[in-house]
């Protein structure tokens, strides 16, 4: 086990080295003179110079990532070019949003789907089977902008249940940040039931054939035991893998809700940032957003090797 956490370690170290130069390239990459390109053509060349200097392009591309990347791990992003407030700091207060949207959205898509998978696993093609699979995919036609609208007119204006927008820190009021918070995170939920549902009923379907199921139920076991106690974990494999690749969806699919619902998270300042075109705001929220995606995939990965021990045996 400690083999294979090295070499994922390792691995996770590599793909953050990319990910930091091409989101330090963001910048770079505008064209023409990119510090004329932030800040219009009107621009002074003293302010011109300056932000040269502020961006590191007056160095090559090299050395100017290497100055980057340092104060980057230092927790220096630069300031916002509009507000002249810290990036970092900006960001520090956006991601709780964010995490608590990507935690309890999957959340909410697990305890929905696994049920719906265990029903339909249990008779194939039967009643239930079909009916699942109906509404599982009926929610993935739906695309979130719509689903957060709907959300947002029968239970928030209509019921009057939850608030439409607006959001309440957790450590303010928790019964009022799980109002605020209900709505996103079920809207950025339905996307991810259909994907958990059908592969898992499709792996426990699978599961339940095996020798050793047959040798429980010969045992006299109940149908709903084999389920939980045997079938269930060994058909979660496939369920982890997809999971972790599904983030980035979430992680986008933010961007729209975080907007509609008036969330102060990174996705609605990632949007606020490309209007103003504020870079290095931008610069930092991409950062934030690859960062979180290649960690989410590294733990995944251990879940991974925890649940199924052929992955770290392969490794070690």
């Amino acid at each position: 086990m400690i083999r294979f956490v090295g070499i994922r370690l390792l691995q996770f170290a590599g793909v953050l080295i990319a990910v930091s130069f091409f989101t330090f390239l963001l910048v770079h990459l505008l064209p023409g003179n990119p510090a004329i390109a932030i800040l219009g053509p009107a621009a002074s060349k003293q302010a011109v110079q300056s932000l040269d200097r502020q961006l590191g392009l007056d160095r090559s591309i090299p050395a100017a990532y290497a100055v980057w990347l340092g104060h980057t791990l230092t927790g220096n992003l630069g300031r916002s070019l509009i507000t002249r407030q810290s990036v970092a700091g900006d960001i520090a207060r956006a991601l709780p949003v964010d995490i608590e949207l990507l935690v309890g959205s999957q959340i909410i898509a697990l305890a929905a789907a696994i049920p719906l998978a265990f029903l339909a696993a249990r008779r194939p093609g039967g009643l239930l089977d079909e009916a699942a699979s109906t509404l599982t995919f009926g929610m993935l036609a739906i695309p979130s902008f719509v689903v957060a609208v709907i959300m947002q007119q029968v239970f928030a204006v209509h019921l009057g249940l939850v608030p439409a927008t607006g959001f309440t820190p957790l450590t303010t009021n928790l019964a009022g940040n799980v109002k605020d918070m209900l709505l996103p995170c079920i809207t950025i939920a339905i996307g991810s039931v259909t994907t958990y549902m059908r592969l898992l009923r499709a792996d426990l379907i699978g599961t339940l054939q095996e020798d050793f199921i047959t040798l429980a139920r010969a045992k006299g076991l109940s149908g709903r035991r084999i389920l939980l106690r045997h079938a269930f974990r060994p058909s979660t494999s496939s369920l982890l893998t997809v999971a972790g690749l599904s983030i980035g969806g979430v992680i986008s699919g933010a961007f729209v809700v975080e907007y509609l619902f008036s969330l102060p998270g990174v996705g609605e300042q990632a949007i606020t940032a490309i209007n103003q075109h504020d870079y290095l705001l931008l610069q930092g929220d991409v950062l934030v957003f690859a960062v979180l995606f290649v960690l989410a995939n590294f733990l995944v990965d251990l879940l991974y090797a925890v649940v199924d021990p052929r992955v770290r045996h392969a490794h070690g």
